[in-house]
C-alpha cells in the first residue's frame, strides 16, 4: 500500500510541476505581452525613459509612436542624467546625438568630464544615480571617455558594497551600476561587482523582493533595477533559481506589481515606474537593451555615412561639371583648381604665361606662374630661354627670406614654398624653415600683427608636404590653433571684429586643406568634428559652384573649394605638379636643358648642404595612383566607397530568450503542455497498476 501511495504522490508531483511550469512560463509571456500592448495602445511617449522602454520591448519608435522633441532642447541646461537619457533616446530614434541641428550633444556631455572621470559640478548635486546613465550614454556612442568615468564610478563604492548618493547606499543605484560595469568590462570590475551583489543580497527579503535601502521596503522600481544588474552579470543564474529565496523568484516578485492594463506601480499608476519595469522586462525577454541600442546606433552611423559619402560624391561631380563647362581660366587659382579636380587643361582657354615681364612680377606671383606652367605641362626652367625657377631662387636669401626688396609675409612666402617644392628646388629647405619661423605664439600664421585661419591652412598644407616629421611641433601648434577657433557645430572661425563673418567657404576650405595634408585619416574618423567636410558643402549651389558666406556664386570661394575637395579625393595637387616637373626634366635631352645647372633636392631631406645634383629622378608617389582621363565618365574617386539607397527603416531582430514563442497567435500553447503532462501521468499510473496487480 505504501508503494502505491508513493507512486500516486509521484504522479501528483509530476502533474503539479508540469502545471506550475506552464503557469510560470505563461505568466512571464503574458506579462510581457500586456506591457507591450499597454504602450501600443497609448501611441504617445512623453519622456526619454518611455522611448527606451518601448525599444526594449522590441517596438520601433519611429513606426508606432509620437515622441517628445528631443532635438530642440537647451542641452547645456539639462542635468547630466537627463542629458544622458536624451543621448540614449536619440540613438534609438534615428537621431544622431553627434549632430542635432549642428550641435554635438555627446561632446556637450564630454566637456563636463574631468581628468579623473568625475563630472564637473554644474550647479546641481551629482549623485550615484547620475553616473550609470552617463556610462550607458557613453557606451552606446563609444566615447573615448567611457572607461575613465567607469574607473571613477567604482571608486565611489561604499564599504558595504553598495552605491548611492547623499552619503547613503541603495539597491536601485547599485543594480544599475552593476549593469553598467558589466557592459563596459565585466572582468576588470569583477571584484567590485561581486561586492555589490553581496550588498543587494543582504537586503533581499524572504519573498525575494529587494528593499530599497536598510530601512526601506520592496517596490517595483528597486526590484527592476536589481534584476537589470543581475541579468547583465549572471543571466543563467537569474533565470534559474540561484537568486530565489524560499522558492520565490525575484522576477515573479516584480510581476506582482503589474496592473490589469499592463502598467506597473506600487499603489497608483506611475509612468516612470512602468518605464523602469519595461526596460528590465524587455531586457529579460529580448536581451540587453543597451547592447541593442549600441548596435542600432552603429547602424544609424553607417547609414548616415553612406548617405554622406553619396552626397559628397554628387557634390564633387557637380563641382567638376561646373568647372568643365567653364572653358576659360581667369587667374592662377583656376590653374590649381583645374589640376586638383583632374580636368584636362587643354579643354580651357588659358592665360599667356610665356610672354610676361617676369622680373616685374611679385615673388608670389612668379611662383604662381611657375605652378601654372606645370599645369600646362610646360617646363618653367625653359620659357623662351628663361629659367623662371632660377629667377625665383635668386630671391631666396641665405636665411630663407624671399624678397626682391623687402621681406614678404607668410601668406606670400607660402606660395613660393609651394613652387619650390613642385620644382624640387635646393632652396626649399631654407625657405620652408623661414616660413615655419613666421608662426605666432598661438600657432597661427598671417600678416605682422594679424593672423588668420586661411593663411594658416595653406602653411599647414605646405609644411606637411615638405617634411611633416621635421615641422611636427610647428604643425601641432597650428592644429591646436584650428581647434581653438572651432565652434561646437564644426565650423571654423570666431567673430572678433565687425568684418569677421563665419562660417565662410574660404576659411572652411583652407583649414580643411591643411588638415587633409596633416591628418586625413583623423579627419575622416571625425577627430576634428564629423561634419567638418559637409559644412563646406552647405555653401554649394545647384550649379555646383560655391558662394562665400551663402550660395551666391563667388569666384574665389569656388576656386578654393575646388582646390580643397580635389586634394581630398584625388591627392595633393602640389605633389602631382612635382611629378609633372620631374617627368618633364627626365624627358629633356641634355642639349635642350637650360644653362643654369641647379641641383635638385629629394623630398623631406633635413639639410641641403652636402647634396649633389640628382639626374633623371622619377618619383612614384602613392598619392598619384589614378589615371586622369579627359572623359569625366572614367574619373574614379578612390576615397569614395560605393553607396546604396538605404531608405528602408531599420528592423529590430530581437530573439526571445526564454525559448518560448511570445505571440498572440499561439493560444493552445499552455493547453498542449497540460495534455503532455496528463499523458505522462496516465503512463505512470498504468505502470503502478501493473505493479499493484503483481503484488496482489
Amino acid at each position: 500500500m505504501k508503494k502505491v501511495l508513493l507512486v500516486i504522490s509521484t504522479f501528483l508531483f509530476v502533474l503539479s510541476s508540469t502545471l506550475t511550469f506552464t503557469y510560470a512560463a505563461n505568466t512571464k509571456s503574458e506579462a510581457y505581452l500586456k506591457l507591450k500592448n499597454y504602450y501600443q495602445q497609448s501611441h504617445v511617449l512623453t519622456t526619454p525613459e518611455e522611448i527606451m522602454a518601448v525599444e526594449a520591448l522590441g517596438l520601433e519608435v519611429e513606426d508606432y509612436f509620437s515622441i517628445p522633441d528631443l532635438k530642440n532642447q537647451d542641452f547645456k541646461k539639462l542635468k547630466f542624467s537627463d542629458l544622458s537619457k536624451s543621448i540614449i533616446a536619440m540613438s534609438v530614434s534615428g537621431i544622431d546625438p553627434r549632430d542635432v541641428n549642428g550641435i554635438n550633444v555627446v561632446e556637450t556631455l564630454e566637456t563636463y568630464i574631468q581628468d579623473d572621470g568625475s563630472l564637473e559640478n554644474a550647479g546641481w548635486v551629482i549623485d550615484g544615480y547620475t553616473l550609470p546613465w552617463v556610462v550607458w550614454a557613453l557606451y552606446i556612442v563609444e566615447s573615448s571617455h567611457l572607461e575613465k568615468v567607469c574607473d571613477y564610478l567604482v571608486s565611489q563604492q561604499a564599504s558595504d558594497g553598495g552605491f548611492g548618493g547623499y552619503g547613503y547606499t541603495d539597491v536601485d543605484t547599485t543594480g544599475q551600476v552593476i549593469q553598467a560595469l558589466c557592459l563596459v568590462n565585466k572582468n576588470k570590475y569583477e571584484s567590485v561587482i561581486q561586492h555589490a551583489i553581496q550588498y543587494m543580497k543582504s537586503l533581499q527579503q524572504d519573498d525575494s523582493g529587494y528593499k530599497a535601502y536598510q530601512y526601506g521596503s520592496g517596490n517595483p522600481d528597486t526590484q527592476a533595477s536589481a534584476i537589470l544588474g543581475l541579468l547583465a552579470y549572471d543571466e543563467t543564474g537569474l533565470k534559474g533559481m540561484k537568486y530565489s529565496v524560499n522558492g520565490n523568484h525575484p522576477y515573479d516578485y516584480l510581476l506582482d506589481y503589474q496592473a490589469s492594463d499592463g502598467s506597473f506601480s506600487k499603489s497608483s499608476f506611475n509612468a516612470r515606474t512602468t518605464a523602469t519595469a519595461a526596460l528590465t522586462i524587455g531586457s529579460y525577454m529580448n536581451g540587453d537593451f543597451f547592447k541593442h541600442a549600441k548596435q542600432e546606433y552603429e547602424e544609424l552611423v553607417e547609414k548616415n555615412n553612406q548617405e554622406n559619402m553619396k552626397r559628397r560624391k554628387q557634390s564633387y561631380q557637380s563641382l567638376y561639371s561646373s568647372y568643365k563647362n567653364k572653358n576659360t581660366i581667369n587667374d592662377y587659382y583656376d590653374y590649381i583648381s583645374i589640376e586638383a579636380l583632374g580636368l584636362n587643361i587643354k579643354d580651357f582657354q588659358t592665360l599667356d604665361l610665356e610672354s610676361m615681364k617676369y622680373e616685374e612680377l611679385y615673388e608670389s606671383e612668379l611662383a604662381q606662374v611657375i605652378l601654372g606652367l606645370l599645369v600646362e605641362n610646360k617646363n618653367p626652367r625653359n620659357v623662351n630661354g628663361k629659367d623662371l625657377v632660377a629667377l625665383l631662387e635668386s630671391y631666396v636669401k641665405n636665411d630663407g627670406t624671399i624678397s626682391k626688396k623687402t621681406p614678404i609675409t607668410a601668406n606670400f612666402q607660402v606660395w613660393c614654398v609651394y613652387a619650390l617644392y613642385a620644382v624640387n628646388s635646393e632652396k626649399l629647405d631654407i625657405a620652408a624653415d623661414q616660413l615655419a619661423s613666421m608662426q605666432n605664439q598661438d600657432g597661427a600664421f598671417g600678416y605682422p600683427g594679424f593672423e588668420d585661419l586661411d593663411t594658416t591652412g595653406w602653411v599647414v598644407d605646405a609644411l606637411s608636404l615638405v617634411n611633416k616629421t621635421k615641422y611636427q611641433s610647428v604643425l601641432q601648434k597650428s592644429i591646436q590653433y584650428f581647434q581653438s577657433q572651432q565652434q561646437s557645430n564644426g565650423t571654423f572661425g570666431i567673430e572678433k571684429n565687425d568684418w569677421d563673418v563665419f562660417p565662410n567657404t574660404n576659411t572652411q576650405a583652407n583649414v580643411l586643406l591643411g588638415l587633409i595634408s596633416y591628418d586625413k585619416r583623423g579627419l575622416d574618423d571625425g577627430i576634428y568634428h564629423k561634419d567638418v567636410v559637409d559644412i563646406l558643402l552647405k555653401f554649394q549651389n545647384s550649379e555646383g559652384t560655391f558662394g562665400w558666406d551663402n550660395q551666391i556664386y563667388n569666384q574665389f570661394a569656388t576656386q578654393q573649394a575646388a582646390w580643397t575637395l580635389g586634394n581630398y579625393y584625388n591627392g595633393n595637387v602640389m605633389t602631382k605638379l612635382k611629378h609633372t616637373y620631374l617627368s618633364l626634366q627626365d624627358s629633356i635631352k641634355p642639349d635642350e636643358k637650360p644653362s643654369q645647372d641647379i641641383p635638385k633636392q629629394e623630398d623631406n631631406v633635413e639639410s641641403s648642404s652636402s647634396k649633389k645634383p640628382i639626374q633623371n629622378l622619377i618619383i612614384k608617389s602613392p598619392q598619384i595612383n589614378k589615371q586622369i582621363s579627359n572623359n569625366h565618365e572614367s574619373l574614379e574617386i578612390n576615397d569614395l566607397s560605393k553607396t546604396q539607397d538605404n531608405s528602408q527603416p531599420l528592423e529590430k531582430k530581437y530573439t526571445v530568450e526564454n525559448k518560448q514563442e511570445v505571440s498572440n497567435e499561439n493560444p493552445y500553447f499552455k493547453y498542449g503542455l497540460i495534455v503532455a503532462g496528463g499523458v505522462v501521468v496516465l503512463g505512470m499510473l498504468k505502470v503502478a497498476i501493473s505493479i499493484f496487480r503483481k503484488k496482489a
